[in-house]
């Protein structure tokens, strides 16, 4: 039940202008393995991130992802959009209990293999979000009120 509380306090939302995503770690103990998925066509992409500390947040440009969507799929920006839409966040605990929150909020244990994993996302392939963006951080920032201890 612990480990639920901390995964609970990790979070991600969309911002409208600029398309940006922010992913923060509202716990007072660090999360590991951090990744998002990026979603172009019925191609899901993870975008590997650092740990995140306790009380931090980190900014996704959505401006910058097109260049990593590119340079993995080998394809050129036709959607239109202004970065692919995000379709999930996945991270591990520190009890080392790993975690997927969906773009909806949903959170659940992580699927464990590959083929789980793109069973998870599938729902959200070729759905554009609202904002639609997700994108290369900046830094990570300290948040200045946290949701405390686990």
């Amino acid at each position: 039940m612990l480990a639920r509380r901390q995964a609970s306090q990790v979070a991600m939302w969309q911002q409208v202008l600029p398309v940006d995503t922010v992913i923060a770690n509202q716990s007072a103990l660090p999360v590991a393995n951090v990744s998002v998925y990026a979603i172009y066509g019925t191609r899901i992409v993870p975008l590997g991130l650092p740990d995140l500390p306790p009380c931090s947040e980190i900014t996704l440009r959505g401006r910058t992802v097109w260049e990593s969507v590119r340079e993995s799929l080998r394809v050129s920006n036709s959607s239109g959009l202004a970065a692919p839409p995000l379709a999930a966040l996945t991270f591990t605990d520190s009890d080392g209990k790993e975690w997927a929150r969906a773009r909806n909020g949903a959170l659940d244990h992580a699927p464990q293999t590959d083929g789980a994993l793109e069973e998870f996302l599938k729902p959200y392939a070729d759905r554009p979000s609202l904002a639609g963006g997700l994108g290369l951080f900046e830094e990570v920032k300290p948040i200045k009120r946290c949701g405390g201890s686990t």
